[in-house]
C-alpha cells in the first residue's frame, strides 16, 4: 500500500510539472485529495489482508485445538479404562497391586496386598513414603534410586527385590515390578505396580550360597570351553591357589600330564549326556606336589555348564598304596611259607609212607597181642600225621590262592557211599550208628570236583565220629534250590555229640582254632580241618555253617552248585 502511494504521488508530480511548463497551472487541493484518496486505497487493502490472514490462524489454531481436545479426551477415556481394567484385576487376584499417582501423591494398594502382608485394613494412603518406610533400611536406598531413575528416565518399566516389612513386623523378601504410564510430553503421570513373595526362594537361594560357601569338598561350575566358572572357598583351602589364578587358567593346566586323557574321556561321557560321571585324577597344588581328587560331575547339557564336586582322597589313596605293598609282601611271604611247606609235607611224606608201608607188612606176620597192639598204635599215628600233613599243605595252598577245582562229571551216590564205607569200622569201634541218605529229587550224575567234596565231606564226618560218644552220626544230602541252570544241593553232618556253644560257634571256622583245647590233648589235630573246609566251599561258590545246641549235639551244614552230568555212566568214579 505504501509502495503504490508514492507512485502515485510521483506520477502526479509529473503531470504537475507537466502542465506547468505549457503554461497551465494544476490546483493543489486536486493533488491533496488525490493523495488522501490513494493512501486511504491502499490501506483498505491492506487491511483487508491482514484480516483475512488471521481469520485463516485463527482458523488453523481452532482446528488444532479441536483435535488436541479430542486426543486428550482419548487419551483421558484410555487413561480411565486402563485404571477400571486395574481395579478389576485388583480385586479380582491375590497378588499385591498398587498404584501412585505422582501428580496427587496418592498410593493406592489392592486388597491382595494386605492379606498377602498381614495389615489390617485397606486404607488410601498419602505419598510413596507410605511404602518407602516400609522397605528394610539397607534396601531402601537402592530402592528409592531406582524408582526415581526410572520415573526420570524414559523407561517405562522398572523391576527389583528388596525386604519388606509386613504387618506382624516380620521382614518378607519381595519381588516388586512397576509399568510407567507417561503423558504425551514424556512425563511420569502414573504408576502401576505389583509385588509376590519371594521369602522361600531367596531363603533356599540363601541356604544354597551357604552349603556352597561352607562346604568342605571342593564345589565348582566349569563351561564348555574348560575354563572354572565359580568356585567354592574350598578350592582355595584345598590347592593354595587365589580363586582369580584357578578361574583364569584352563583346568587342563592343573591335571598331572598322566591324568589328562582319562579326565578328557570323562569329559567326554559327561557331553555324551551319560549323567552322572565318577573319575579319579591329580590336581597340582600351589606348593608343586598333587593332590588325588576323587570327582562326581553332571553336565546341564541346555546350559553347556558342568557341576561337579571333588574330593580330596589324596591320604586314602596313600594308605591305599602302602596296603596294596604290604599286600604283596604278605603274599611273597605266604608264598615262600607255602613252597617251604609244600617241600616239607612232600619230604616228610615219603619216609612217612614207608614207616606206614612197613607197619602194614608187620601186622600181616605173626605177632602177639602186645606187639599187635604195639602196630597198631604206630600205624594210626602215622596216619594221622599224614593227615596233619595234608591240612597244612592245603592250608597254606589256600592262603596263596593256589587251590584250584576241577569239574569232571561224577556219581553222588557212588561217593556218598564210599565215605560212610571209609569210616564204619570207627564208628563200629566206638558202637555208634552210622547212616547216609541222598534224597531222590537229587541227580545222580553232577559235574564238579568230587575229591574236594569228598575231603570237606570226609572231614566233617571224621569230626563228628571224633567228638560223638554215643548215638548217632548221619550224612544227608538235598536238593535245595535250581537255578540259572545250576543244581545247588544241601549237605548235612549230623551227630549226637557234646555240641558247641554260641561263643565256640563264632570261631569255629577260623585257622587253627579249636571249640575247647582240652580235645586237642583227647583227640589230636590242629584246628584247620574246618578252616580248609570253608575256604574249599566257598572256593566252590557255596556256604558252609553249623547249627548245635550244648548237651545234644551239632548239625553241620553246607551248600554247593552243581551242573547236572546228563549220563550217570559217563560219570569218572570219584
Amino acid at each position: 500500500g505504501v509502495t503504490a502511494t508514492i507512485v502515485v504521488w510521483q506520477a502526479l508530480s509529473a503531470d504537475r510539472l507537466a502542465s506547468s511548463d505549457s503554461g497551465a497551472p494544476v490546483p493543489l487541493a486536486m493533488l491533496v485529495v488525490g493523495l488522501g484518496f490513494t493512501l486511504l486505497t491502499s490501506l483498505a487493502v491492506h487491511w483487508a489482508a491482514t484480516a483475512r490472514l488471521r481469520e485463516r490462524e485463527a482458523r488453523d489454531a481452532y482446528q488444532q485445538l479441536a483435535i488436541g481436545a479430542g486426543q486428550w479426551r482419548l487419551a483421558e477415556r484410555a487413561k480411565r479404562r486402563s485404571e477400571e481394567r486395574f481395579q478389576l484385576v485388583a480385586r479380582a487376584t491375590t497378588d499385591a497391586l498398587w498404584s501412585w499417582d505422582l501428580a496427587s501423591g496418592d498410593l493406592w494398594w489392592s486388597p491382595g496386598f494386605y492379606a498377602l502382608f498381614r495389615y489390617p485394613e485397606a486404607r488410601e494412603e498419602r505419598g510413596l513414603e507410605s511404602k518407602t518406610s516400609r522397605i528394610h533400611p539397607a534396601d531402601r536406598g537402592r530402592v528409592l534410586r531406582g524408582v526415581q531413575e526410572a520415573t526420570e528416565g524414559s523407561d517405562d518399566l522398572w523391576s527389583g527385590e528388596y525386604r519388606f516389612r509386613c504387618g506382624d513386623g516380620a521382614y518378607a523378601y519381595v519381588s516388586d515390578r512397576a509399568f510407567i504410564v507417561r503423558d504425551p510430553a514424556g512425563r511420569a503421570e502414573r504408576v502401576f505396580g505389583s509385588m509376590i513373595d519371594v521369602t522361600a526362594r531367596r531363603l533356599a537361594e540363601e541356604e544354597r550360597d551357604r552349603f556352597f560357601t561352607l562346604s568342605p569338598d571342593a564345589l565348582c561350575m566349569a563351561g564348555s570351553d574348560g575354563y572354572l566358572k565359580r568356585i567354592n572357598p574350598a578350592w582355595t583351602d584345598l590347592l593354595g591357589y587365589t580363586e582369580e589364578e584357578l578361574l583364569s587358567r584352563p583346568v587342563t593346566e592343573f591335571v598331572h600330564p598322566d591324568d589328562r586323557a582319562a579326565t578328557a574321556e570323562a569329559g567326554q561321557r559327561l557331553r555324551s549326556g551319560e549323567g552322572v560321571v565318577s573319575f579319579e585324577n591329580r590336581y597340582r597344588h600351589k606348593d608343586g606336589s598333587y593332590r588325588w581328587l576323587q570327582w562326581r560331575a553332571r553336565q546341564v547339557a541346555e546350559r553347556q555348564i558342568l557341576y561337579a564336586f571333588a574330593r580330596d582322597v589324596t591320604v586314602e589313596k596313600r594308605i591305599e598304596s602302602e596296603l596294596a605293598a604290604a599286600r604283596d609282601q604278605a603274599l611273597q611271604s605266604a608264598n615262600a611259607k607255602a613252597t617251604f611247606l609244600a617241600n616239607m609235607s612232600h619230604e616228610i611224606r615219603t619216609p612217612m609212607n614207608g614207616v606206614i608201608g612197613m607197619c602194614e607188612l608187620l601186622m600181616e606176620t605173626p605177632l602177639n597181642p602186645a606187639q599187635r597192639r604195639y602196630a597198631d598204635t604206630i600205624h594210626s599215628s602215622a596216619d594221622s600225621l599224614l593227615t596233619i600233613l595234608d591240612d597244612i599243605l592245603d592250608f597254606s595252598k589256600a592262603e596263596v590262592g593256589k587251590l584250584a577245582l576241577v569239574s569232571v562229571p561224577f556219581d553222588l551216590r557212588r561217593l556218598t557211599e564210599d565215605i560212610l564205607d571209609l569210616f564204619a569200622r570207627r564208628a563200629q569201634t566206638k558202637g555208634l550208628e552210622l547212616a547216609g541218605l541222598v534224597h531222590r529229587d537229587v541227580p545222580r550224575g553232577l559235574s564238579g570236583d568230587p575229591a574236594r567234596l569228598r575231603q570237606v565231606i570226609a572231614n566233617l564226618l571224621g569230626n563228628a565220629v571224633k567228638f560223638t560218644d554215643h548215638g548217632l552220626v548221619a550224612l544227608e544230602a538235598s536238593l535245595q534250590a535250581e537255578e540259572g541252570g545250576r543244581t545247588v544241593v544241601r549237605f548235612e553232618v549230623r551227630d549226637t555229640g557234646v555240641g558247641i556253644t554260641a561263643q565256640g560257634r563264632q570261631a569255629l571256622f577260623a585257622s587253627f582254632s579249636q571249640v575247647d583245647s582240652s580235645s586237642t590233648r583227647r583227640h589230636g589235630g590242629t584246628g584247620l580241618g574246618l578252616a580248609i573246609c570253608k575256604q574249599l566251599v566257598e572256593l566252590m561258590g557255596g556256604a558252609i555253617g553249623v547249627e548245635s545246641v550244648p548237651g545234644k549235639g551239632s548239625t553241620f551244614w553246607f551248600t554247593v552248585p552243581f551242573e547236572v552230568a546228563p549220563d550217570v555212566s559217563l560219570c569218572e568214579p570219584p
